[in-house]
């Protein structure tokens, strides 16, 4: 520090004495009848040096106020201690905090509550990168791996005392381990002011491999069970670059890999060690240590897709395949696949070529495990081994999620299969395993309500598209048709091979076809929300929901109860009903026609046609009589449709009946 504040003293002073020299010496040169061009030289350095000095006097107070600090960031060569400065006085004071904040830390994970209580005080500096800079440097690798087992250790300790402060003391670790999380996460990005640079990253993965705590000369644990807690502290909320993922991410999942000895124990993460039954939620399952990786990955499309789509060296199977079919016992013990989920769901739910793909592993992976376990036989579809089946229930909510975004995907796939024959080489394999996948999705209440809506949504947007435009679409109709009648199939045979007595979910859905749910036109309910320009499954689901709204502010709420009616309405009654119902109600949305030609009809108010789902019986045969009389062609489906809604049920359910142990 020494040489900065001699070159600060000597920039001062010469900004008055290189002006005075100027003055002088031009004077004496314009005397002579000389080049004044020397003078002038002078002059201009005398200007620079008023214009520098103030910024490097800042400058020197910013050395001197870090220094204090005793910075880990400063480095120490032959001409003196040289230190990374920030640029602005708020900088300084964000890095200096950061400093402070790792001794606070230091200080509770040695055990002291009142150290871990004045980190609250920080919570301002979350997300600033100058005071993730400090934090970083101060504690280093090894130092932030060890924080959370030190504070879950203290935090144990208060749960056996039965401590009156343990609620305030459990609030304290969470609040300090979600600032360190995102601490990390800032200090971690390139090109970010904080970024500790690619070593820090390495260090990272050495202190995860190594063993902890770091003072115990037989240690039990390894850095990355204490990661596993820091990156679990604000799931979905703290976005890690792709650096972190590439690095540090590949590398956590890659050290589980060389070293899972157990092909059903999870290993816990520092606070599953230590405060399991404090830290986590009421209820909550102890968990795996790579859950908080899982969840972290999972806040960004790319980061999640670095992890996943990835084989390590030495490895013959991706990190996807490993995780979704390897350690599925494990996920069984903890929960049950949620986490898996999460991070499956931000991978392969995009529009993009590698979300597709990865999509297309996953049906692979999880179709083949469920398909084993899966066998139609006389009487319908029998389930082998029903705890090995629901091992992974926990992800059937995200895969009904990337069933939706994927639904187009999915219907065109299936649909072009079946109508070919499966001519094209190794379909049938691949149709089972998609309908596997859909069988497996569709016992989860709200993973099923919410694909049916999807469909049923997106049946509808589709036919007012192709209405719209003249078209009849009848391969597009038998497509979406065909579609919602195997789903309703499947989500019928697998809860009787589960043995669930009564599926009131089901028949609420069923009934709303009953009540007339296609009958309702969507148009005058789309302006309460953006339906993108592409017709998706997400859209779908949003038009479902506002007309069932209308549905039950007409009928009122026993259109949620089941058809109580003597005779059966077959699944392909229903589904034949609901596609006539659409098409009529779309026909009547776009069919032109003169106020004078449908005056006095029943059907009629103020020269509009009214819609059909006010429409008693008397009204609708009143239509169709208009129809007939004036050779409008009467909407409803043809033969394609209701083939594809005939063969629906039988193709969907007896693709299992070669499965059932296969390998």
């Amino acid at each position: 520090m020494s040489m900065f504040e001699q070159l600060t003293t000597a920039m001062s002073r010469s900004e008055d004495d290189l002006e005075r020299l100027a003055r002088r010496l031009y004077t004496a040169l314009a005397s002579a009848g000389a080049d004044t061009g020397p003078a002038l030289e002078i002059s201009r350095v005398a200007q620079w040096a008023r214009e520098v000095g103030p910024d490097l006097r800042r400058r020197h107070r910013l050395a001197q106020d870090l220094d204090a600090q005793q910075p880990r960031s400063a480095l120490s060569v032959v001409d003196g201690v040289f230190v990374r400065l920030p640029d602005g006085r708020s900088d300084q004071q964000a890095q200096i905090s950061g400093y402070q904040a790792a001794d606070l830390f230091e200080q509770a994970t040695a055990g002291d509550r009142g150290a871990l209580r004045s980190l609250r005080n920080y919570e301002q500096f979350a997300g600033d990168p100058y005071f993730a800079r400090g934090l970083l440097e101060r504690l280093g690798a090894v130092g932030v791996l060890n924080v959370p087992f030190g504070l879950t250790r203290t935090l144990q300790a208060d749960a056996n005392r039965h401590g009156a402060m343990l609620d305030a003391n459990t609030a304290d670790t969470r609040a300090a381990m979600e600032l360190l999380g995102r601490a990390l996460a800032d200090g971690t990005r390139p090109l970010s002011a904080g970024y500790m640079g690619d070593d820090f990253l390495t260090a990272l993965t050495a202190a995860g491999r190594a063993g902890f705590p770091p003072e115990n000369s037989h240690p039990r644990y390894f850095g990355y069970q204490g990661l596993g807690t820091i990156l679990g502290s604000a799931p979905g909320a703290v976005k890690y670059s792709d650096a972190f993922m590439r690095v540090v991410g590949r590398d956590m999942l890659a050290h589980e890999r060389q070293n899972d000895i157990s092909s059903w124990r999870a290993v816990p993460d520092a606070a599953g060690i230590y405060a399991s039954g404090a830290f986590n939620s009421e209820g909550e399952q102890p968990g795996h240590y790579l859950q908080g990786l899982l969840m972290a990955a999972g806040a960004s499309r790319t980061g999640a897709q670095i992890l996943l789509d990835y084989t390590p060296a030495g490895e013959t199977s991706s990190n996807l395949r490993y995780l979704l079919h390897d350690r599925r016992r494990v996920w069984a013990g903890t929960d049950h696949g949620a986490a898996l989920g999460h991070v499956l769901r931000t991978a392969a739910s995009g529009e993009d070529e590698r979300s597709r793909e990865l999509f297309d592993e996953i049906v692979r992976v999880l179709g083949a495990d469920q398909l084993k376990l899966m066998k139609y036989e006389a009487g319908g579809l029998k389930i082998s081994d029903r705890e090995t089946f629901d091992e992974l229930s926990g992800l059937r909510a995200a895969m009904g999620d990337l069933l939706i975004t994927q639904l187009d995907h999915v219907s065109t796939r299936l649909y072009a299969a079946e109508d070919s024959g499966h001519i094209a080489r190794g379909s049938r394999e691949q149709t089972r395993l998609l309908l596997a996948v859909i069988a497996d999705t569709v016992t989860d209440d709200a993973a099923y309500t919410a694909l049916f809506k999807a469909h049923v949504g997106h049946l509808r947007l589709w036919i007012d598209d192709q209405r719209s435009k003249g078209r009849e679409g009848e391969i597009g109709l038998a497509m979406d048709a065909s579609a919602l009648g195997r789903l309703l199939a499947l989500r019928t045979e697998t809860m009787k091979a589960l043995k669930v007595q009564e599926d009131k979910v089901n028949a609420s859905l069923k009934a709303k076809i009953d009540f007339g749910l296609g009958l309702v036109d969507p148009t005058a309910y789309l302006s309460r929300f953006k339906v993108p320009p592409e017709i998706t499954g997400p859209a779908g689901a949003k038009v479902f929901d506002e007309i069932s709204k209308y549905l039950v502010q007409r009928f009122g709420e026993n259109t949620e109860k089941e058809n109580t009616e003597n005779h059966r309405v077959s699944d392909e009654d229903r589904m034949r009903d609901l596609v006539n119902q659409m098409l009529l109600s779309s026909t009547v949305s776009y069919l032109e026609h003169d106020s004078e030609d449908v005056a006095g009809w029943p059907f009629e108010r103020g020269g509009e046609i009214l819609p059909p789902s006010t429409w008693d019986q008397a009204q609708a045969e009143a239509f169709y009589r208009w129809c007939k009389e004036r050779d409008v062609p009467v909407p409803e489906a043809g033969s394609g449709v209701n083939e594809a809604i005939e063969r629906a049920h039988d193709r969907a359910v007896r693709s299992f009946a070669e499965a059932g142990g296969r390998e």
